[in-house]
Parts: structure tokens; C-alpha cells; sequence
């Protein structure tokens, strides 16, 4: 056996030095903050995720070459996840409709957008709270991957539409390739130019992040950076809503009008919200633990008396989190717009007296966390991984004065203490559970608790999967939502602690293609935006519960996706919800030439009627309006070809068919309609070898 090896080891006193100088340095620029605010839920500490086993499409579609994780915020673990092969769908998670069962948008590809299902909504507002209307068109760092390959790999995703004149277009692409067995480096992009069909509707985003990581038995590091840019035309809405209820009404007689033709609240796209993020990211740890000798065998079990071989084996690790943003959003107008339309008051005004918005509000974040933790594994009998941390979080503001050109500056600061203890590497019996506290700042008392637990049970002599989850919190407002300084929007108000709890359980069999999902939640001092778009908290208890049900099968070349979900708010006005969402797929999927895979069909999703949030371009929020019913008419119907060619998918489809049998009625939010029927197409090429 190989004795050349030592256990012995010592921790680089530069490094710890390094990281403690960093995490201190925050304490003494804290000390002169005043403000508070509540988690951003762009990087979520509690983000759940399991680590997830490589499906078997994936393993035939990549040779298992490529790995992909994310990072754990806290501990810093790297936990493996799927990657985008899966031929089913492909053009649905390609679609705005597609990123819920029920969504609510302005119409337009990457515009502002809402879901409709309240446990697909972020449990807690962003610090920047602006942010909320693009919930997950950002880079985010508790989502983004990296990579481990052993060839390099590229992904590019193309979609666009077949109108030259009404031009939506997108392209999306990531690259990774390891240099040696321990360093990968790659970057993903992301450009979305999307005019619209509607007037003054134009969406252009461009959005990148460069990653890599570098890793050693004792010291690993994922390190990334990047920057978020979206451009939104707001029109307001349709001003008439009958030009898409009643065609006929107008134009004459004509039944044809133009989508570019129908009136629109801000015609002449003179009005603008831009969303800018600079981020960055890293976690870097030192790995406290052993080398051990291993036996090598042949392919009989027999020891192979020439080899050796030796494995580290981690014990515990000292991790070291920093997270980095720069958050900037823009509202500004051109002159012509008669804003006492549609606001009652304005706030500041130019010298000539007229109210032209230039808003701009800007919010800078700097987060470090520090850990300690025992990983899980290093002998038999340790069944789980222990973590204790602290984590400091820095925020200055910039809003606007009432006297224009000036501004106002504030900033706050927070230290949480909290850990984590997880499972993730049973056969049987997984969960993992933390908790954390803010000891000092201005949401001193806030607390989050959250747990899952995951397990199989025995149905029918099959196995199922089970997930039962519980999360409670106890937050703050954030200092942005208690303080917003505009144009056409200002208040400074104060809040209660908003207070939350949820149980929720899964149920899923592959053998069944089945799931079923429950979910509860209880909220106290519930904050929403009213009717007027000024927000408003409710002090009483308001129930939600959630009751969700999917289904997969194929017979032969006959394939079928059910997805129902039923859901209850026992204050309407507070929280509006429709009763029921439907998503139904019913395709062929067959071979061409025994290559291609290929699958025809067509997808319809449906909600019944309620009182759909309205939208302000002022602040980017969705408010609960009392005036105008949304859904419960035709459903939104789409014929579609999807197919897969060795290293490339692509679909064709007819959006929104059904158009042609029922009635006109496609709004998705008030005033605000969908794309009328139309050809479009995608296509993702892996370059994988």
C-alpha cells in the first residue's frame, strides 16, 4: 500500500486572515446605518433544492459528460442538478405562458409578469423591490449552474416569430469547458429583442454572466460575475378593451384590424422603465479532512496487488460567501402624456411646472457570509452535515428628492446568525432544515425557520416519492417598499412585521407519470398593493391553500400531460387567486427514420375568471384591482411540432389557434392583451462531444 501519505494538514493562516479582515470590515462601515429592510429574494438562502439524479434522457443525450450544480449559499456545497435535454415541452419552456400554470404578462416576451399561482410566487418581496416583475429573467446566483466537463460544451437556443414586422426574437446560449480536471470556465448570454404586436410595446434585454470554478482536495472556489440590462416600453394598456372583445365595432365593419392600430394608453413609445443589475459572486472553502489508501479491484472483485490508490475524505470545511449587486432602475417619459389621466397627484415638477418622470432609484448590496461546517459522510455512521454561520449584509440607497436634481442617500445593515443540518445522500430518508436569526440591525428579531424531508413510501408493492416541507418567518418590510420617491408615486410609510407560515407535501411515482402536490399557508400582516397602487397591509389572518395534480402518460404514439390545480385565498381582495388552472398536451411522439424524434400536437391552458391584478408602469408593481374580470372564457390553444435530431431540438408552432373558433377575448391581465395567432419557431443545438 501506498504509506507516503500524510493525514496531517494545516490551514493557510493568509487565507483565514483574509477572510476574517473581509468580514470584519463590514462591522466598522455598519455602524452609521439607520434603515432596515427584509430578504431579496434574488439570492435566497432558503431556496430548497435536492440534489437531483441525472435522467435517464439526459445520460443517452449526453453520455453523462457534462455535470452540472449549483451552489449552496450557506455551506457552499456544490449539489448536482438536471440539465435542459428533455424533448417534452421544449416549446412551452420557451414561452412566457410557460413559466406557470397560470401567468398574467403585458403581452410581450420578457416583459413584466406575474404568476397567477400563489406558491409560484416568491414568498418574500426583493430588497429592490422593482425587481419582482422580472421574478427569474434575472441572473440569480442561488440558480445559476456550473459546470464540470469533460469535453466543451455549448448550448445555443434560437426562438423568434415568422412576422418580419412584428420581430420577437431571442437568443440564449451557454459555454463551459474544463481546462485540465480542476478548473472550468464558461459564460452564458442572454438577448431578447422583442417589438410586439401591440404599439409601444417593445422589450430588449441583454443579460450575461461569466463562471468558473477551480478545484483542489483541500481548497475549492466558484466564483462568478455579471450584468442584467432590460429595456420595457410601457404603452399602459389597450385604452378600448372592445377593439379585442368586438372587432366589428370598428374599422368600418372590418374584422381584421391591426393589432399596431389599436389605440394604446402612451402611444409613441414615450414612456420607459429600464432595470439594470451588476452582480457578482463567490464561495470559496477550505476543506479540513484526510487522505485514506483504497484498494483497487478488477472486474472480478479481485485486489489488484499492484495498485494503490489513495482518496480525500473532507471532515468539516471553513467556507467564506460573498455576494455583490448593484441594483438601478430608471423611470422616464417623454413629454405629450396628460398623466392626470391616469394618477391623481404628481410630486415633482420640472421648472416650467409640467410633471415629466426621470426617476431613478438606485440600491448597492454587499453580503458576506462566513461558515464552519461538518460534512457529511466522512465516517459511516455520520448520516448528516452540520453548518453554523454568520452572514453580514450591507445596503445603500439613492431615491429621489422633491426638489429635482437632488438626491436622497440611506443605508442599513443586518447580522444574521443561523445553521443547517441536511441529509442528502440517503437511499431512503433525505431532509435538510435551517433556521436564522437577525442579532443586531434594523431587522434585529427577524427570524426564518424552513425544513424538508424527503422519503419513499410503498404503494401497490411500488415505490413513490414523498416531500413534506414546513417554513415559517417572521420579516420586515424592505427599506425601498416603506420608502418610494417618484413623479407620479411617493409615500413613506411604516409597517408591521409581515408573518408567515407554510406546510406543504408531494407525492410523486415515475411509474404512475403522477404528482400530486398540496400546499397551505398562513399570513399576518399581509402587504399588496390596493387598487389606487399604493400598498396596504392587512392585519388579519388571510388562509391560502393549494391542491395540485399532474399526469404523464403514453399509449403507443399516443401521449397526454394533465395538470390541474385548485386554490382558495379566504380574502379575495387581499390576495385574489382563480379557483381553478387546467394545462392539458395531447400529441403523437413517434420516429422519423427511426432518428428523429418527433411529436405532434396541441396544448390549451385555462383559469376560471377573477379580478387579475393590474399593473403600474410608476412602480413595476401588480395591484389588486376591483373593476375587471380576467380568464374564464376560450382557452389559449396551441398547435405545435416538437422534434429532437441528435444534437438539436426544435419546434414549430401555431400560437394562440384558437383565435380562429372562439371569440376574441385574449387578455392575460386588464387591458393588456396576448399575441394574436401566430408562427413561431426554436431551435437549440447542443455542441457537446
Amino acid at each position: 500500500m501506498n504509506k507516503n501519505k500524510t493525514t496531517s494538514y494545516k490551514v493557510p493562516f493568509g487565507l483565514l486572515m483574509a477572510v476574517l479582515i473581509c468580514f470584519l470590515s463590514q462591522s466598522v462601515s455598519a455602524q452609521n446605518t439607520v434603515k432596515g429592510s427584509a430578504k431579496d429574494k434574488s439570492f435566497d438562502p432558503y431556496n430548497f433544492k435536492k440534489e437531483n439524479q441525472v435522467s435517464e434522457e439526459q445520460i443517452i443525450y449526453r453520455g453523462n459528460k457534462t455535470k452540472a450544480f449549483w451552489i449552496n449559499p450557506n455551506t457552499g456545497d456544490a449539489i448536482r442538478t438536471s440539465m435542459d435535454t428533455v424533448t417534452w415541452g421544449f416549446f412551452n419552456r420557451q414561452s412566457a405562458d410557460g413559466r406557470s400554470l397560470s401567468t398574467g404578462y403585458l403581452g410581450n416576451y420578457n416583459s413584466p409578469w406575474v404568476s397567477k399561482m400563489f406558491f409560484d410566487l416568491p414568498s418574500e418581496r426583493s430588497f429592490f423591490f422593482y425587481k419582482d416583475a422580472l421574478y427569474k429573467l434575472m441572473y440569480d446566483p442561488s440558480e445559476a449552474r456550473f459546470y464540470d466537463t469533460k469535453s466543451p460544451f455549448t448550448k445555443v437556443i434560437f426562438t423568434r416569430n415568422f412576422d418580419t414586422d412584428n420581430r420577437n426574437s431571442r437568443i440564449n446560449s451557454t459555454f463551459s469547458s474544463n481546462y485540465g480536471k480542476r478548473f472550468n470556465l464558461g459564460c452564458d448570454f442572454d438577448y431578447t429583442y422583442s417589438n410586439g404586436y401591440y404599439e409601444s410595446q417593445k422589450t430588449k434585454d441583454f443579460c450575461y454572466r461569466v463562471f468558473g470554478s477551480y478545484k483542489l482536495d483541500r481548497y475549492e472556489i466558484y466564483a462568478a460575475f455579471g450584468n442584467d440590462y432590460f429595456n420595457i416600453t410601457e404603452n399602459g394598456g389597450i385604452a378600448n378593451d372592445r377593439y379585442i372583445t368586438h372587432p366589428e365595432e370598428f374599422d368600418k365593419g372590418k374584422t381584421d384590424i391591426r393589432t399596431k392600430d389599436i389605440p394604446v394608453n402612451f402611444p409613441g413609445s414615450k414612456v420607459f422603465n429600464t432595470l439594470r443589475q451588476g452582480h457578482a459572486f463567490l464561495t470559496h472553502r477550505f476543506n479540513l479532512g484526510y487522505h485514506k489508501d483504497i484498494e483497487v479491484k478488477d472486474e472480478n472483485g479481485k485486489v489488484m496487488e499492484d495498485k494503490d490508490s489513495t482518496v480525500f475524505i473532507p471532515v468539516g470545511s471553513i467556507v467564506h460567501s460573498l455576494r455583490y449587486s448593484k441594483n438601478h432602475r430608471r423611470f422616464i417619459a417623454k413629454e405629450g402624456i396628460d398623466w392626470k389621466k391616469f394618477y391623481p397627484e404628481t410630486f415633482i415638477l420640472n421648472t416650467d411646472g409640467k410633471a415629466i418622470p426621470n426617476d431613478t432609484t438606485e440600491m448597492t448590496e454587499i453580503a458576506n457570509t462566513l461558515a464552519l461546517s461538518l460534512r457529511e459522510g466522512f465516517r459511516p455512521w455520520v448520516k448528516f452535515g452540520l453548518t453554523g454561520y454568520a452572514r453580514l449584509e450591507n445596503r445603500n440607497y439613492h431615491l429621489m428628492d422633491s426638489i429635482k436634481g437632488n438626491w436622497l442617500k440611506d443605508s442599513d445593515y443586518d447580522l444574521y446568525l443561523g445553521g443547517e443540518i441536511n441529509s442528502m445522500k440517503g437511499k431512503h430518508f433525505n431532509f435538510l432544515a435551517n433556521g436564522e436569526v437577525s442579532v443586531l440591525g434594523e431587522n434585529i428579531g427577524t427570524v426564518r425557520l424552513n425544513g424538508i424531508l424527503s422519503t419513499n413510501v410503498t404503494l401497490f408493492k411500488k415505490k413513490m416519492g414523498l416531500d413534506v416541507w414546513a417554513n415559517m418567518s417572521n420579516t420586515k418590510a424592505s427599506y425601498l417598499l416603506k420608502h418610494q420617491h417618484g413623479t407620479l408615486r411617493w409615500w413613506d410609510k411604516s409597517f408591521d412585521d409581515p408573518k408567515r407560515i407554510d406546510f406543504g407535501g408531494k407525492l410523486y411515482s415515475d411509474w404512475l407519470g403522477l404528482e400530486i402536490k398540496v400546499n397551505t399557508a398562513t399570513l399576518k400582516n399581509h402587504i399588496f398593493f390596493d387598487y389606487q397602487g399604493l400598498p396596504m397591509q392587512k392585519s388579519g389572518a388571510i388562509q391560502v391553500l393549494s391542491a395540485e395534480i399532474k399526469e404523464s402518460k403514453k399509449l403507443g404514439i399516443l401521449g397526454l400531460q394533465l395538470q390541474a390545480a385548485y386554490q382558495k385565498s379566504s380574502d379575495q381582495k387581499a390576495i385574489p387567486l382563480p379557483d381553478f388552472s387546467v394545462y392539458g398536451n395531447l400529441f403523437l411522439d413517434f420516429y422519423i427514420a427511426k432518428v428523429m424524434h418527433t411529436q405532434i400536437g396541441v396544448d390549451a391552458r385555462f383559469h376560471t375568471k377573477y379580478k387579475a391584478p393590474g399593473y403600474d408602469p410608476a412602480t413595476m408593481q401588480f395591484y389588486n384591482q376591483n373593476e375587471i374580470n380576467v380568464g374564464g372564457n376560450a382557452p389559449l390553444m396551441t398547435l405545435y411540432l416538437n422534434a429532437h435530431l441528435k444534437r438539436a431540438r426544435f419546434f414549430v408552432e401555431m400560437y394562440n389557434i384558437g383565435e380562429a373558433i372562439f371569440n376574441q377575448d385574449r387578455f392575460s391581465l386588464p387591458h393588456y392583451a396576448i399575441d394574436p395567432m401566430a408562427f413561431k419557431f426554436g431551435i437549440a443545438v447542443d455542441f457537446n462531444d
